[in-house]
């Protein structure tokens, strides 16, 4: 149950892109009362995919500078993170519910015991 609940949680952040180091888009009227569609392209087909828009009554279209988005390498490495922690968490999900059993020495199961009546003896001659 536990090792579910990670990974919902870290799966609501993967999905959610979360974290984002880098500015986003960002309009008001969205927030407001608007509905807006983010796309994310390259430069050459800006004006192709802003006529698109036009064509087909855009209230308004917004073009953010290129860097706003988050890079490749910084979106790897956040995957790479979420994976290991959640590789992590059933490793030892696995170890502590005994589900993978690794035998551990004990000397305290494996030395002689002293009854109770030899040890007051020994103790109080």
């Amino acid at each position: 149950m536990l090792g579910t609940m990670w990974a919902a949680f870290f799966g609501m952040l993967f999905s959610n892109h979360f974290p984002v180091f880098k500015a986003r888009s960002y309009n008001k009227q969205i927030t407001e009362d608007s509905i807006g569609v983010v796309v994310v392209m390259d430069e050459k087909f800006a004006g192709d995919i802003k006529q698109i828009f036009n064509d087909n009554q855009a209230h308004q279209v917004q073009q953010d500078p290129a860097d706003l988005a988050l890079d490749r390498g910084t979106r790897r490495f956040w995957t790479t993170v979420v994976q290991l922690l959640v590789f992590v968490g059933v490793v030892a999900g696995l170890l502590l519910y005994d589900v993978i059993h690794i035998p551990f020495p004990s000397n305290m199961v494996d030395q002689e015991s002293i009854g109770s009546s030899r040890a007051r003896a020994w103790l109080h001659p």
